[in-house]
């Protein structure tokens, strides 16, 4: 007995010609055939596979857009904290709060990248309003429909 990193347990795999592979999250079951490389995915699980790395590729290259307006948007507000009347000391805790209730929310988007977390960290940084509707629009229609449904 061998187990999947899905956790299905697979009994006499080198004897078996089609497995089935009940899901986890109790979706139905996958068909697999063994060929001379073991196992193999679906089609339409290779073309999820395709459309999730597109989605990384340009969620790695946005994140770094986001994570730069989120900055300027926190240096501005320091700034205006700055500029305030009052003493020093009164303006030093008003940023002081700023900047403890902001690392929360860039912990939030940014913290801990993996593809694992890309749904996660994606829909926060549109929570935060830091990408644009072109660039969402960049994104597969199932990343797209994810975040529609999120932010309702």
């Amino acid at each position: 007995m061998r187990e999947t990193r899905e956790g299905a347990r697979i009994y006499n795999l080198e004897k078996a010609k089609e497995i089935s592979l009940h899901s986890a999250g109790g979706r139905g079951t996958k068909h697999f055939t063994e060929g001379d490389h073991g196992m193999r995915r679906t089609e339409s699980e290779n073309e999820v596979a395709r459309t999730r790395e597109a989605d990384w590729k340009i969620f790695r290259e946005l994140r770094e857009l986001a994570l730069e307006r989120f900055c300027e948007r926190v240096l501005s507000e320091v700034r205006d904290l700055s500029a305030k009347s009052g003493t020093s000391y009164e303006r030093y805790l008003e940023i002081f709060n700023l900047l403890q209730k902001r690392d929360k929310k860039i912990a939030a988007g940014f913290d801990g990248m993996r593809r694992s977390r890309m749904d996660e960290h994606l829909l926060a940084i549109c929570r935060l309003d830091l990408l644009t509707p072109d660039e969402i629009a960049r994104f597969s229609d199932a990343t797209q429909k994810m975040l529609e449904r999120w932010a309702r």
